[in-house]
């Protein structure tokens, strides 16, 4: 057997045997990417379906195949020339896109501030190149690769192109791959910048997105100028191991680096299920612990373990969507469906379509232009913010923002501060149902104010009026509407006070534990009514700071913050404010 041959057999057999010993990787990565998803985040989502399973299930049978053509020594229909044509393309379109999308990443999740003309001409040009080159590539005129110079004598791969198309072609090729590249990195060093500046920091798997990327660019055009460049020995064991290399950068260097980078991929690619079993029983146990629970029979106990389990999960998905630093878990709320907890604690959204209230003109914005706003600020600091409550079973939330409202505007104004009551406004005007903090307000003003806490207590059930007139301690002027612009509304709150706002919660915090809440998918239904408090910036991230009435236990201590200049979940859609003269 003359060398020529050994050198086909070896070759072909490295090309089919390789891929084949990868096949359970490919597999298992299908199979996670047509099962539904679990735990894994979105940015996982997104990047393995364009970088990972799509390159995984086409080049690796494409391998198998060419390897096939060179054992059988026959080409009639070309395939093994296509193949070695779309494969440096595959790989060098892969790897700017990779760049692209890691940049991506990084400006969406991190909200870090540069030019969006930027950031789309290296989007663009990443994307052309790719489908430019493919198209080249498929035209029988047009078609252009650096001339394998190994495989020369084996096949002729000079018909339908001249060396000239070729030469331009790989130029073109190369000088897109070095500009966006450049610029990538331009704007990498611009984001690094800022950060610094700012005194930021990058969140681990956006760095890790950013190496994953650099070290796929780097291995892979290294290998393709050694592959092109390198004037290897036409030996079987130069051809053997280059073509080795080939073969673990294309298929597997992506599945190691995703093994390597991301935890939550390696949790979910060699979960079997029995920890995740073991690790909710374990949940279970501190949560009933933590809140005293019991139940009246085993059936019971039975079905709130599954709610608390699907609760669980739907938490740990709500964190992986999550784009700002929120975490999810398991709270008082966690052995409820859905449906308990928005019957109990939050407003019936048809019921407030149907009372929507008559706003008042929002304040002028001449009012605060010339001002300037402080980088952060915070009621709690100036001492006129009342202790965090609690609203029980009563979907009472928009009478305490209200109350609350008052109880801070009215400090703000003549320096002191009250405890108001709620129950004043439940007995008397509303019950447990579902309403407006504007209705609210002018309630109270039309009641002639507000009796303390300690004088008219709480007790979360509708009752006989017992108000007082007499013992009321204060009352307000009047209450107005603000635009919906978060700049003003920051403006407003630093001049006046703490403010009403409404928004949708259901969608947002039924399992939050703490961080800032930045989900784009939660709609901007109102469905509870909260109070601002301050604002600020954590990492670069702007946020909202504000008080619920749910009690000291749940979030941060009764308190949690909101994304700040995205309107998110609606916050900024019903702002409303008591008037003290």
């Amino acid at each position: 057997m003359d060398s020529t041959r050994r050198l086909q057999i070896s070759a072909g057999s490295v090309y089919i045997a390789l891929p084949l010993m990868l096949l359970p990787i490919y597999i298992r990565f299908i199979y996670i990417f047509c099962s539904k998803a679990k735990y894994r985040s979105l940015e996982c989502y997104r990047i393995m379906i364009q970088m990972g399973v799509v390159q995984c299930a086409t080049l690796a049978p494409g391998f198998m195949m060419f390897g096939v053509v060179i054992l059988l020594q026959d080409d009639p229909y070309r395939i093994a020339t296509t193949l070695l044509v779309l494969y440096p393309a595959g790989m060098r379109t892969e790897a700017v896109l990779g760049l692209a999308l890691a940049m991506n990443r990084l400006k969406i999740i991190c909200s870090l501030s540069y030019s969006d003309v930027v950031h789309k001409i290296i989007v663009i040009l990443a994307w052309l190149f790719g489908l430019v080159y493919i198209v080249l590539l498929l035209s029988p005129y047009f078609s252009y690769v650096i001339t394998p110079p190994h495989f020369v004598p084996l096949y002729d791969v000079d018909v339908g192109f001249t060396q000239e198309l070729q030469t331009i072609g790989y130029l073109i090729n190369a000088a897109v791959m070095v500009a966006t590249f450049i610029l990538y990195m331009a704007i990498i060093g611009h984001i690094l910048r800022v950060l610094y500046v700012h005194k930021a920091k990058i969140h681990s798997h956006e760095i890790s997105i950013f190496m994953y990327a650099i070290s796929k660019f780097f291995v892979e055009f290294s290998l393709t100028l050694i592959y092109n460049h390198g004037h290897l020995p036409a030996t079987p064991v130069a051809e053997i191991t280059m073509a080795i290399l080939l073969i673990l950068s294309t298929v597997l260097l992506t599945p190691v680096l995703y093994f390597c980078l991301y935890k939550k991929l390696r949790r979910e690619f060699f979960s079997f299920g029995e920890n995740e079993v073991q690790a909710e029983t374990v949940h279970w146990n501190e949560f009933r612990r933590a809140h005293g629970r019991s139940y009246a029979s085993p059936t019971e106990e039975q079905r709130r373990f599954q709610i608390f389990v699907d609760n669980l999960r739907q938490a740990k998905k709500r964190a992986d969507m999550e784009e700002g630093t929120a975490t999810f878990g398991w709270n008082q709320f966690s052995d409820m469906t859905t449906e308990e907890f928005a019957k109990l604690y939050l407003m019936d959204r048809e019921a407030l379509q149907s009372s929507k209230p008559n706003y008042t003109e929002p304040r002028p914005i001449s009012l605060y232009q010339g001002t300037e706003l402080p980088a952060s600020f915070d009621w709690r600091d100036h001492g006129v913010v009342s202790e965090v409550k609690n609203q029980g079973n009563c979907p009472s939330c928009w009478i305490f923002s209200a109350v609350q409202n008052v109880e801070s505007v009215y400090a703000v104004k003549k320096g002191k501060l009250y405890s108001l009551s709620e129950q004043q406004l439940i007995d008397c005007r509303a019950g447990c149902s579902s309403g407006w903090s504007m209705n609210a307000l002018r309630n109270i003003r039309n009641m002639g104010g507000l009796e303390r806490e300690s004088d008219y207590r709480y007790t979360g059930v509708g009752g006989s009026c017992r108000y007082n007139r007499g013992k009321a301690v204060l009352n307000i002027d009047g209450a107005i509407s603000l635009a919906a612009d978060e700049y003003l509304i920051a403006q407003h709150l630093v001049h006046y006070g703490p403010i009403s706002v409404a928004f949708n919660a259901r969608d947002s915090i039924m399992h939050y534990k703490g961080g800032i809440v930045k989900i784009s998918s939660c709609g901007h239904v109102a469905d509870h009514s909260v109070l601002l408090v301050g604002y600020g910036s954590e990492n670069g991230i702007p946020y909202w700071i504000v008080k619920n009435s749910w009690g000291k236990w749940w979030g941060e201590k009764g308190y949690f913050r909101m994304y700040r200049g995205r309107n998110t979940c609606g916050i900024a859609n019903h702002a409303v404010t008591a008037v003290v003269n």
